[in-house]
C-alpha cells in the first residue's frame, strides 16, 4: 500500500511539471547522448583504462605521452584534429590518419596497452553517445563570449558534479521525484523552469514559486537526498548572470557537444590538435 501511494503522489507531482508518472519512462524520457554515453562507456569498460571519474592516468610503457590518457584535462587534444576522429578511435582502435603516419605506427607497436576496436560489439549509435559524453567530459568546445566563460568555470566549480558534465543530469538521486538529478537542458529542465526569472530563482533559492506550489512538491523535495542548495549571496550578480548565460548556452549546443548554430550568439572557439 505505500508502494502504491508513493507512486500516486509521483503521478500528481510529475502531472503538475508536464512529465510521465513512472521514473523509468522519466529516465528514458530525459536520456540524451551525453549521459547515455557516460552509461556505456561504464558497461564497455573505458574507464578502466580511462579513469575519467579521478583523472588519474594509467602508465602506459613504451609510449610517447607514457600513459593512457584520462578522458579529461584536455587530453583529447593531443589525439584528435577534428570531433570525427573520436568515432574512428572507437570503431577502429586508431585513426586512419595515424595508420598512414610511419612514425605514429612505429611508436604504437611499441606502447604496453592499445586502444581497442570496438566496432564488432558497439552500435553506431552507442558509438556516437560515446563521441558526445567524451567531448563533454574534455569540454571539446567551448563558449566564445567572456561571460559565458566564467559561467562555464563557475559551473564546474559549484554545480556539474550533481548535473553531470555537459549539464546533463542523470546522476543519481534517491527518493526525489524523478530518481535522478535532471539536466540543463530537455523535457525535465523545460518543466522545471519555464525562463530566465524561474531559473534564477532555483539557484538563488533552490526552488521556484511555481514548482513550489505543486501539490506535494514540498514533501518530495524534502524526502529526496540530494537538495538543491540555495545559492542567495554565495554568487554575486555577475557570477549569477554568467551561470544563466552558460547553460543557455549548453541547451544550444546540446550539452557542450556541437559548435553554437545561432548565428547571432557570439563565436564559438574549437579546440583541436592543429589549433
Amino acid at each position: 500500500m505505500r508502494r502504491l501511494a508513493f507512486v500516486g503522489l509521483t503521478g500528481l507531482v510529475a502531472v503538475g511539471l508536464g512529465a510521465l508518472a513512472l521514473p523509468a519512462a522519466m529516465r528514458h524520457r530525459a536520456d540524451n547522448p551525453i549521459w547515455r554515453g557516460m552509461r556505456e562507456a561504464n558497461e564497455h569498460g573505458c574507464f578502466n583504462c580511462h579513469s575519467a571519474p579521478n583523472n588519474r592516468e594509467l602508465t602506459n610503457p613504451g609510449s610517447p605521452a607514457e600513459t593512457v590518457p584520462s578522458f579529461a584535462g584536455g587530453n583529447l587534444m593531443m589525439y584528435i584534429d577534428r570531433p570525427e576522429e573520436i568515432l574512428e578511435w572507437i570503431r577502429d582502435g586508431n585513426t586512419a590518419a595515424r595508420r598512414a603516419d610511419p612514425k605514429h605506427e612505429a611508436e604504437r607497436k611499441l606502447q604496453l596497452i592499445h586502444m581497442p576496436a570496438f566496432k564488432d560489439s558497439v552500435d553506431e549509435a552507442e558509438i556516437e553517445a560515446l563521441q558526445a559524453y567524451l567531448l563533454a567530459v574534455d569540454d571539446y568546445f567551448s563558449p566564445g563570449d567572456e561571460v559565458t566563460k566564467r559561467g562555464e568555470e563557475v559551473a564546474r566549480q559549484q554545480c556539474m558534479s550533481c548535473h553531470n558534465v555537459g549539464g546533463a543530469g542523470g546522476l543519481r538521486n534517491p527518493r526525489s521525484p524523478f530518481g535522478y538529478i535532471p539536466a540543463f537542458y530537455g523535457p525535465d529542465f523545460h518543466d522545471l523552469v519555464k525562463n530566465d526569472t524561474e531559473l534564477r530563482a532555483w539557484i538563488k533559492t533552490g526552488s521556484s514559486p511555481r514548482v513550489a506550489g505543486l501539490p506535494f512538491a514540498t514533501w518530495f523535495w524534502r524526502r529526496q537526498k540530494i537538495a538543491m542548495p540555495a545559492f542567495g549571496d554565495h554568487l554575486s550578480k555577475d557570477d549569477l548572470d554568467a551561470v544563466v548565460a552558460y547553460i543557455d548556452w549548453l541547451g544550444k549546443t546540446a550539452g557542450g557537444t556541437h559548435e553554437l548554430v545561432d548565428l547571432a550568439a557570439p563565436a564559438k572557439t574549437e579546440k583541436g590538435a592543429g589549433s
